[in-house]
């Protein structure tokens, strides 16, 4: 009775089995393709709202006294070219993402799909790299050129100084700004993480299955 029990259940599991359709390796890939196209569009589009969330956040940033804040510290015509530099860098990301795009929305051959997933995902992780190295080089500068210039930072040097000399005093601002920085860089990675390593660890995925599929 239990090796007739074990046959019905052997039975019952290849019916289920057969009962579903059979992707070829064709198939496979084409499915493989669109999910792929899929995610790199959103990579995309993702990109482009960053722009527009940064332009919106820009016009709200450059009121008259963020400008008196930087014509304070020697800063005006820097945070110019710094802003300039910025949106150079997000336009020249963009277009390469739309380029790796159309890559992949016309890839005909498995092996050209890998190459181009691996070249998105190398694309992506740059611009994190440079937008979180950008962001740490502006705060370096903006720290430099407040301990210099900015007259609060004078007083709190000398309030500082009152009870230690005036080399700790400098210090220990430049201490609690560069954790104040990495805690912001952190944030910022933390949120291209949450945008974009998603995304990337999808493709990642398909291209270890493409990669199976080559074998």
């Amino acid at each position: 009775m239990e090796e007739l029990e074990l046959l019905k259940k052997d039975w019952r599991k290849q019916e289920r089995a057969s009962s579903f359709p059979k992707l070829t390796k064709d198939d496979i890939y084409k499915l493989l393709l669109k999910k792929s196209s899929s995610i790199v569009k959103w990579i995309f589009i993702i990109s482009l709202l960053e722009l527009a969330f940064a332009i919106v956040l820009g016009l709200m940033v450059f009121t008259d006294d963020y400008k008196q804040m930087t014509q304070t510290i020697g800063l005006n015509k820097v945070m110019l070219v710094i802003e300039v530099l910025s949106f150079a860098i997000m336009f020249f990301y963009i277009y390469k993402f739309y380029k790796n795009y159309k890559a992949i929305s016309v890839t005909d051959s498995s092996s050209d799909l890998m190459r181009n997933i691996l070249k998105t995902r190398q694309t992506v992780k740059n611009y994190i790299k440079i937008m979180l190295s950008f962001s740490a080089v502006v705060s370096m500068i903006t720290l430099i050129s407040s301990m210099l210039y900015d007259p609060r930072y004078q007083k709190l040097t000398e309030k500082l100084a009152q009870s230690m000399s005036v080399t700790w005093a400098y210090v220990l601002q430049i201490v609690f700004f560069l954790f104040i920085t990495a805690v912001l860089i952190g944030i910022f990675w933390l949120i291209y993480q949450l945008l974009y390593g998603l995304l990337l660890r999808r493709l990642k995925k398909n291209y270890k299955e493409l990669k199976q599929l080559e074998f």
